[in-house]
């Protein structure tokens, strides 16, 4: 369990901050469980294996009975890895460190430690401890079925690092501020006995389970984790606390008949990120905007898959009939079966056991084929690639604006909700001094005087950034040919009416959707360059002048030299 600065606690003001923190969770736990059986209800078709919101499964259960076709599932599966990998793309530089206002990042020393900052970063996510990658894949499924996700990312146990955690979203209810930010979060957390002891002290809890503990160490129990901003006035003067904390943690114990507040820690920063996609006006949680429209369809492809199986089932094993005293004894339909038939029946009659013809599943198929195409528009199939083919530059700068027009929907939201949850672990990594030592007015020693009192915040490579970058480069190209329109004209005019365009400028934007950004030269470095290329080719020029006048004058009669120098001195 990951928790951030622990305090001995003041036994009575302890239980007064956290029974009432229990009973407002308690009220935001109820808010919440009237969406339980939405979230179900979407898990069942979706997700079963977090079908668990009002049903309770033993650890090895299956979960897939009713379940007919797995469509649905696929969709989510693909939907919520391609977002993964989409933005958050591994080997590739997907979020960079950057300070606004932007005219800061004109600065060297701005940028180099902007950059150093990044790579620090990426370290700190990247840590195989911090499980980065297996908690946001987690909950890239939570949010593609439910529309939100929540990511705790306090300290581990050691405070030597960041752990990331993707928590179901049936043990979190949350509340929001008057700006509507989840400020405070409360989580339901089964431990152990074992593990509550080791946390708190085996003397912090209730008497009921310190009397099982040391024969049921294993036995699990539950405990409300409030995280809620500090309140001063709740604090008395010779209780300890952390005085830059912004945010406090109370761990209160619930199946028990006693109140007991089993400790408390602060946080610097709010250790929670809520991912949310859609939200509905009045609705505190998010909703998903591709199952809440699939659902009813992926209901109806469950029901027709099971008709498609019962009218195949029609077809191959079809029902009988025989005629009435033509069979003796019982009929045996399988394989090798013998049936005895009474040899008086007319066999011109017919057969005495024929096959009923029902059942028609082509109908059926055709039915799923169309409620498949529907499907994977609901899951955004038709946009999460970018168009492809052979097109001219128009072409191309038209199709990438419409597909940044309809993908702004998908990406838009990731990419605020990643940049709050890099801006909190930034916060809480600077706290430890992962930037630099951090000095009494709050201050990272050795940052540039050109970020001090700068926004640093965070900005990410996402789809729609790239289909941005890519329609920079299709309108260089539009501009490029336009340019050699007018030169093929031969019009003077026309000609002179290029310079209007700045080629640095468009080159440079052009390039920074098709190449790396090291790959161009900082502007300051190709001035010099260009200054240190025309001084030297008007050196060279000057040369190659008075080398040629040299030869002249090698070449002049010496009488007309002497007359030209005579005429000369008369002049000076």
């Amino acid at each position: 369990m990951a928790y951030d600065n622990m305090v001995a606690p003041r036994t009575q003001g302890l239980n007064q901050r956290g029974q009432k923190a229990k009973k407002l969770g308690d009220k935001a736990f109820a808010d919440q469980a009237v969406f339980l059986p939405l979230w179900q209800a979407q898990a069942e078709i979706f997700y079963p294996e977090r079908a668990d919101f009002t049903m309770t499964y033993s650890a090895a259960d299956e979960r897939y009975e009713g379940i007919y076709t797995i469509e649905p599932q696929l969709l989510r599966r693909d939907m919520a890895n391609n977002l993964g990998a989409m933005i958050r793309p591994r080997g590739r530089d997907w979020f960079r460190a950057a300070a606004r206002p932007d005219r800061i990042m004109e600065d060297d020393d701005a940028k180099r430690w902007c950059e150093q900052t990044s790579k620090t970063m990426r370290n700190i996510v990247y840590s195989p401890a911090a499980r980065f990658t297996k908690a946001l894949g987690a909950s890239d499924h939570d949010y593609v079925t439910f529309g939100h996700a929540v990511i705790a990312h306090p300290y581990n146990a050691n405070q030597t690092g960041i752990l990331f955690q993707c928590l179901h979203p049936r043990d979190c209810a949350y509340t929001r501020n008057a700006e509507g930010v989840v400020d405070t979060m409360y989580q339901k957390m089964k431990l152990s006995l074992r593990q509550m002891a080791s946390m708190f002290g085996l003397e912090r809890l209730p008497k009921e389970w310190r009397d099982r503990f040391t024969d049921h160490p294993e036995e699990k129990h539950t405990l409300m984790r409030c995280v809620l901003p500090v309140d001063e006035s709740e604090y008395g003067p010779d209780e300890r606390r952390i005085k830059s904390a912004r945010f406090s943690a109370l761990y209160v114990a619930c199946d028990t008949r006693e109140e007991a507040t089993l400790g408390e820690g602060f946080f610097l920063s709010f250790p929670f990120t809520v991912r949310e996609w859609m939200h509905v006006s009045g609705e505190d949680y998010a909703r998903s905007p591709c199952t809440s429209v699939a659902l009813a369809d992926s209901r109806t492809l469950n029901v027709t898959q099971e008709a498609l199986l019962s009218g195949i089932e029609m077809r191959v094993d079809p029902p009988k009939y025989y005629m009435a005293g033509a069979i003796e004894g019982p009929m045996e339909l399988r394989a090798g079966g013998m049936t005895a038939i009474d040899d008086e029946y007319d066999l011109s009659k017919g057969d005495p056991i024929k096959s009923m013809e029902i059942g028609e599943p082509r109908y059926a198929m055709e039915f799923k084929r169309d409620l498949q195409e529907t499907l994977g528009r609901a899951f955004f199939q038709n946009l999460l690639k970018l168009p492809e083919g052979e097109m001219t530059a128009y072409e191309v700068s038209e199709r990438i604006e419409m597909y940044s027009r309809e993908a702004a929907p998908i990406f838009e939201p990731m990419e605020a909700e990643n940049a709050d949850l890099m801006n909190s672990v930034f916060e809480r990594a600077m706290a430890k001094g992962a930037f630099g030592r951090v000095m009494e007015d709050g201050m990272i020693e050795g940052l540039p005087e050109s970020l001090q009192g700068a926004d640093i915040t965070f900005e990410f490579e996402t789809p729609l950034s790239d289909a941005l970058k890519k329609m920079k480069v299709a309108q260089f190209d539009q501009v490029a040919q336009r340019v050699q329109a007018l030169i093929a004209t031969q019009d003077t005019r026309a000609i002179a009416a290029i310079d209007n365009v700045d080629f640095d400028a468009a080159l440079r934007d052009a390039f920074e959707g098709m190449a790396p950004a090291d790959w161009l030269k900082r502007t300051e470095d190709r001035d010099a360059q260009r200054q240190a290329d025309a001084e030297a080719a008007a050196q060279a020029e000057a040369e190659a002048q008075a080398m040629e006048l040299g030869k002249t004058a090698a070449n002049a009669n010496p009488e007309n030299l002497r007359q030209v120098a005579q005429v000369m001195g008369e002049q000076a």
